[in-house]
């Protein structure tokens, strides 16, 4: 079976580390950030910040050509199947998540995949509280994108369906082992058979 496509909305500590654990395991990886002077380490292969093992795992990515990093995300939607959510959520003063960031994000990818006729999945893997993907996530992506699409049953017209699918994508994270928290838990199975078997629904 072919490999879908990767992108991942977040360069940070979750974000760039979820990237190289995907590139590392063969995939097509693209990871986004409105940061050029993040995304042009990146692409040089030089993590942003410290994380065990990362920046060797991220230079061997970026010289197979299995990842690579853009400004902005619709160039990263547009070209895969599959899309890991993982922006930051700082704590607020009063000790609640900051969900701007989240949100403006889920923005930018409905607006994205309004551009789109292929089926896309949406992964929220940035730290949330329940009930986040619902009242937070969904909301945004169909307000920036629902308007765009038609559904049609003509035979002579082509089928837009929006089709983004939400899950909420829990990972444990071993303090600052990310990355061996990925490779232990191997989630890039179980995500793409998730994958397809909504695709077949």
């Amino acid at each position: 079976m072919e490999k879908k496509r990767i992108s991942v909305a977040g360069t940070g500590y979750v974000g760039l580390s979820t990237a190289v654990g995907f590139a590392g395991k063969g995939y097509s990886v693209i990871t986004s950030t409105h940061e050029r002077d993040k995304a042009s380490l990146v692409n040089r292969g030089i993590p942003p910040f410290y994380e065990p093992g990362l920046a060797e795992s991220l230079a061997q990515s970026v010289k197979n050509g299995n990842l690579k990093c853009v400004v902005g995300r619709e160039e990263a939607i547009l070209n895969t199947d599959l899309t890991f959510l993982a922006v930051g959520t700082p704590s607020k003063s009063d000790g609640s998540i900051e969900l701007q960031f989240i949100e403006s994000s889920a923005k930018e990818i409905g607006e994205a995949l309004a551009k789109k006729n292929s089926y896309h999945l949406v992964v929220v893997k940035s730290t949330v509280v329940p009930g986040t993907t619902e009242n937070v996530v969904q909301p945004a992506l169909e307000k920036s994108s629902v308007s765009s699409f038609a559904i049609s049953s003509s035979a002579g017209m082509n089928f837009l369906i929006f089709a983004a699918a939400l899950v909420l994508f829990f990972l444990l994270l071993f303090g600052s082992m990310a990355i061996l928290s990925f490779l232990m838990y191997d989630l890039s199975k179980p995500t793409i058979l998730l994958l397809c078997m909504l695709q077949i629904m």
